[in-house]
């Protein structure tokens, strides 16, 4: 590209990075509160970060959304991201790149809600409250339980629908979800 340069032009190709607004749980965006997103669904990934000499384990849910890419950042090991990978999980199976999806944030209370819609429909839990074992727990076995669970589903979604902010450079909208039959929907290996 030559020439004078748009601040979009400048920020073509760059992840746009979306957080839970901790008074609202509403996606915050450059200082301004969003009760939601709707997209294309291009993929999962996972990143650390270090605040406070601490590591930040995240997980990435990227959306395509014209030519833009947005990625919904969500704490690695916590009730919200058992509760959203979970969703998932009901339509694994199912995922081939550029599905529409939704998904609404706020809170109720203390809890953090999303809501995740697949091509106009809302998911469901794949996993119950008792059903995933942690009915009787005590708070320390239900964490343990819950994270391995999270490792486990978030270790089959990127392993499906791999997306990272790299590819965010190479993102054409016209060509999300035109995969060939015969290959699957992943990041060929570097």
């Amino acid at each position: 590209m030559q020439g004078l340069l748009t601040e979009q032009d400048l920020n073509r190709g760059q992840v746009q990075w979306l957080s839970l607004d901790q008074e609202t749980g509403k996606l915050s965006y450059k200082g301004n509160l969003y009760p939601g997103i709707a997209g294309k669904l291009l993929g999962f990934d996972m990143h650390t970060f270090t605040f406070q000499n601490r590591p930040q384990p995240k997980i990435d849910i990227y959306i395509g959304v014209g030519d833009e890419v947005f990625d919904i950042q969500l704490g690695l090991y916590g009730w919200l991201s058992w509760r959203t990978l979970n969703m998932f999980m009901t339509v694994i199976d199912k995922l081939e790149g550029g599905e529409n999806i939704m998904i609404r944030a706020g809170k109720q209370g203390d809890n953090y809600n999303l809501s995740v819609s697949i091509n106009g429909k809302y998911l469901k839990w794949s996993k119950t409250w008792e059903e995933a074992g942690f009915k009787g727990m005590d708070a320390n076995d239900q964490a343990y339980n819950r994270n391995k669970m999270i490792d486990k589903w978030i270790a089959r979604l990127v392993d499906k629908m791999k997306f990272d902010a790299n590819q965010a450079k190479e993102y054409h909208p016209e060509t999300v979800g035109m995969v060939a039959d015969n290959v699957p929907f992943k990041s060929p290996e570097p």
